[in-house]
């Protein structure tokens, strides 16, 4: 059974959690900018390539972002139910 301090913990992981994705993203774009910044003359393609890694890992934690949500507000529902 899930009692009510699990289902707070849970809501203050994922707080916690999308205040480091905010910050996550603020970083992507600053990388970013500065790659553009240091490499002015490389095409679209090649900045492509060499943002293909930040973006990969940015789009890893979307993901996870996602999968901590729905985990809490199931936790939330059935708390809800009972």
């Amino acid at each position: 059974m899930i009692t009510r301090m699990q289902v707070e913990m849970a809501k203050s992981l994922y707080e916690q959690a999308h205040r480091a994705a905010e910050f996550a993203h603020a970083g992507w774009l600053v990388r970013q900018n500065l790659y553009r910044l240091m490499f002015p003359l490389a095409s679209d393609e090649e900045f492509a390539k060499m943002m293909a890694v930040p973006n990969a890992h940015y789009e890893q934690a979307i993901e996870s972002m996602k999968q901590l949500r729905d985990a809490y507000e199931k936790i939330a529902a059935e708390l809800t139910e009972k």
